[in-house]
């Protein structure tokens, strides 16, 4: 199951930063780091954080800016706070697909960053060179759907899909 921004508990839940003056954001307008974590870590092992708490421990911790969204700090601060409790750890920060199947194959997971916006890459498949990306926030410019969808590398190479980066993520007992 894909977990998305716009599930009507989150598109109603505001998380106010300290200062705001304007209307505070809500998980379906500014979580897409944040629910692309939650897809990544329940793919892996099943693990369901609860994405208000995320959002909050997000803004509390300073991995959040209005306007901007989710800081990839947030990967590494919350696995190291809270990743014992959800039974995985942060793997690091990676930039080239190589390491990325491999880790995939490992059983691992990752959330990527594409044009401003945070997709959860939850498997890879050999046999077309093709992953398993989680897409919370679906419309028009991205070849995605609310389902998870197998996307060549070629497509995450390029355009609305481009990779800059991937969060890497595994399992702890």
């Amino acid at each position: 199951s894909v977990f998305t921004p716009s599930t009507p508990c989150f598109s109603k839940k505001a998380f106010a930063l300290p200062g705001m003056i304007s209307a505070p954001a809500t998980i379906s307008t500014s979580g897409c780091g944040v629910v692309s974590f939650v897809n990544a870590i329940y793919a892996l092992n099943g693990e369901y954080i609860d994405p208000t708490m995320l959002a909050q421990y997000s803004n509390s911790h300073g991995h959040y800016f209005y306007m901007q969204g989710t800081a990839d700090t947030l990967y590494e601060d919350f696995a190291r706070a809270k990743g014992k409790f959800y039974h995985f750890k942060w793997d690091g920060k990676i930039y080239d697909m190589t390491s990325l199947k491999r880790h995939l194959q490992n059983g691992g997971t990752a959330v990527a960053l594409v044009p401003g916006h945070y997709i959860a890459i939850v498997d890879y498949r050999e046999t077309d060179n093709s992953f398993l990306v989680l897409d919370s926030a679906i419309y028009g410019k991205r070849p995605t759907t609310i389902h998870g969808d197998w996307i060549n590398e070629g497509t995450l190479r390029s355009g609305t899909m481009y990779c800059s980066y991937f969060h890497l993520f595994s399992r702890v007992k």
